[in-house]
């Protein structure tokens, strides 16, 4: 009997390569705001190949920043709001290209100023970046799985994000997935909980 297996990951890989004297340059993409922290909430139905949840990013300001654009590929996007302490989330306009979410503030960002944006999304079969496996006719031993692999840009397919090799901040997964699968990420393991009605567990892990 296989045991079922789900990987989620952010992966960090650094290499360097030399190129040739007629290169064109390649600088670093310019960033809008400096991301401090990712929390995704995760539902993933390996059968159906879907992710569904949200993603909740913390950043700061680099300018005054009137609106923000997220990479975002193939996501369904339900809902955007800005989420204040002690006060009732704010909805946000926003458009949705396919493969850039459009986001504009109520009121504009000062430089420096902090700021968490909540985004309510699905996303089905993605092209890449999260791969679901199973079985099949001609495969039926085949394990129900899903794997992530985000480098160096390959994360917009599965959540929404500033997906550029030069971004980095901290992050949390918060995993719900059927009672018989287990989760695999890097990070600190926070206790699971366990869901008997649904027959489902929900883990968190951070990094």
């Amino acid at each position: 009997m296989h045991r079922t297996t789900l990987v989620i990951a952010f992966s960090v890989l650094f290499f360097a390569v030399c190129a040739a004297a007629d290169e064109p340059y390649r600088g670093a993409q310019s960033q809008p705001v400096d991301v401090q922290n990712i929390k995704l909430e995760l539902d993933v139905d390996l059968r159906a190949r879907e992710i569904s949840g949200s993603a909740t990013i913390d950043f700061a300001a680099l300018s005054v920043l009137k609106s923000v654009s997220l990479d975002a590929v193939g996501h369904e996007v339900s809902s955007v709001e800005q989420i204040h302490d002690g006060s009732p989330p704010q909805s946000m306009q926003h458009h949705n290209t396919g493969e850039k979410l459009l986001i504009d503030f109520p009121q504009p960002l000062a430089r420096g100023e902090a700021a968490r944006i909540k985004i309510a999304y699905r996303v089905r079969d993605p092209k890449t970046g999260a791969y679901f496996f199973g079985p099949s006719e001609t495969d039926p031993e085949v394990p129900w799985m899903m794997w992530t692999q985000g480098e160096p840009n390959g994360n917009r397919f599965w959540f929404p994000a500033f997906d550029h090799p030069n971004e980095k901040q901290t992050t949390s997964i918060v995993a719900t997935v059927d009672a018989e699968l287990e989760v695999l990420s890097n990070g600190t393991l926070v206790p699971r909980e366990e869901d008997h009605e649904r027959s489902t567990h929900r883990l968190t892990l951070k990094r």
